[in-house]
């Protein structure tokens, strides 16, 4: 009977992780959760990029009134219509939206963060622009 060679293990190249280089990307909701301060009430979420590259980023949007056009931005990327019920936290996992993604340095720690977020529309406008530069 033939013996078998033990396989020698191996380490793909390919990245699955770390900060995600300034760019557009699809990101997708991971996480959405209802936080609670003195100030306004926020939804804590966590997004991915849809690959699945990449950190984790984090993102707090505030629903405090003088915040509300962050919101709106955050709604229009999700292609939320600009009527009907309103949404509970649990409800924006699952979903999938447009933003730019930069780096940011904090304590001496390295992350992404959400620069702004772009319907569509916008997303494929500026990666055009990026690749016709």
């Amino acid at each position: 009977m033939a013996t078998k060679r033990p396989v020698e293990p191996t380490i793909t190249l390919e990245r699955t992780g770390g900060l995600l280089p300034d760019g557009i990307y699809q990101l997708v909701i991971k996480k959405s959760e209802v936080k609670t301060v003195e100030a306004a009430p926020y939804f804590a979420l966590r997004m991915n990029e849809v690959s699945g590259k990449g950190n984790t980023i984090f993102k707090n949007l505030s629903l405090s009134p003088n915040a509300r056009f962050i919101v709106e931005a955050f709604l229009d990327a999700c292609g939320f219509p600009p009527n009907g019920p309103p949404l509970k936290a649990p409800q924006l996992v699952g979903k999938k939206l447009w933003a730019e993604v930069g780096n940011k340095c904090y304590k001496g720690k390295s992350s992404n963060e959400i620069i702004r977020f772009l319907t569509a529309e916008e997303a494929f406008a500026a990666r055009e622009e990026i690749e016709d530069y």
